[in-house]
């Protein structure tokens, strides 16, 4: 059976899914997403969709202008690559209690972990709003305004930068975007893993299901 849970070594991971540690094809989870994520989902996956061909959009009148000086494209694609340490926080909205419980009744997921994932997502409905984790809505939002300013700020840079910078206006870019996403990425993973770190404390179920406490009871 294709796993479409997280394989996880550690709380934070285990707390998190997205596309990219689902099994099961972005396009085929999009219709259970949308069917039964609910309002909250849908709104991301819109926002998620326009960023994204917004973002295409300017690539493309980038690479069409042929006046536009490499430095500036080359400057603004940095700060475009940095979205890897935002997608956990992205793609966090997609994935709400509902639709989690939806990939178990389909059997996406392995058996032995399905109760697992379960009882999270019941812990989640219980103790957040509309299926996430509390927080989760600001802080994806917090995130997207960040990538946002990032891609925007990398233009005005290097305007203002390449007259005095020259060739070198997309590293320093780069120096500066770097520490901000790194700290982005380490910030929502530090968070996860302390509220599912939490969850585990106040419900036992979880402890008894998580999949690393069976590996180790089942370990001679």
């Amino acid at each position: 059976m294709q796993d479409v849970l997280p394989r996880s070594r550690d709380a934070a991971a285990a707390a998190t899914i997205s596309p990219r540690r689902v099994r099961i094809p972005f396009r085929r989870q999009l219709p259970v997403i949308w069917n039964s994520g609910g309002k909250i989902a849908r709104a991301f996956v819109i926002l998620f969709l326009a960023a994204m061909t917004t973002v295409l959009s300017i690539a493309v009148f980038m690479l069409l202008d042929k006046g536009l000086p490499f430095e500036v494209f080359f400057t603004w694609g940095i700060a475009v690559a940095t979205a890897g340490a935002f997608q956990n926080a992205f793609f966090r909205p997609f994935y709400p209690s509902s639709v989690i419980e939806e990939f178990i009744r389909r059997g996406w997921g392995e058996p032995d972990k399905a109760g697992y994932y379960r009882e999270l997502a019941t812990y989640v409905r219980r103790q957040g709003k509309g299926g996430l984790w509390p927080g989760d809505v600001m802080w994806t939002l917090g995130d997207y305004a960040i990538y946002l300013g990032l891609i925007a700020g990398s233009v005005a840079f290097a305007s203002v930068s390449l007259p005095v910078l020259g060739p070198w206006t997309p590293y320093v870019f780069a120096v500066i975007a770097a520490p901000v996403a790194l700290a982005c990425w380490l910030a929502d993973w530090g968070r996860t893993g302390r509220l599912l770190r939490a969850a585990m404390q106040d419900d036992s179920s979880l402890r008894i299901l998580d999949p690393r406490s069976v590996k180790r009871r089942r370990t001679p």
